[in-house]
């Protein structure tokens, strides 16, 4: 995995693909992390190891995350963003 040495501003909360998207959301995620520095080769929708290289690139855009924030798909309904991170209250 490519680490984060870009001096790009950290990623704001919330909503960043909605879950109309379904499996495309992956090609947004890789674009995304392109533009913050992501290195790692891009796989679209159609490619062999597409779910590995978003894996990678959600990976990578933690990086960028705040503090007490995920990169990733939204448990309710799907949709991919920056989310608190729940307490297990």
């Amino acid at each position: 995995m490519a680490t984060a040495t870009s001096n790009m501003p950290e990623l704001e909360p919330g909503l960043y693909y909605d879950c109309a998207r379904g499996r495309y959301i992956g090609e947004a995620v890789q674009q995304l992390a392109q533009e913050y520095g992501w290195t790692a080769e891009y796989c679209d929708s159609d490619g062999e190891f597409y779910y590995d290289a978003w894996d990678d690139a959600e990976r990578f855009l933690q990086d960028f995350a705040p503090d007490g924030f995920y990169c990733g798909t939204h448990d309710d309904d799907g949709s991919w963003g920056v989310w608190r991170i729940a307490d297990d209250e």
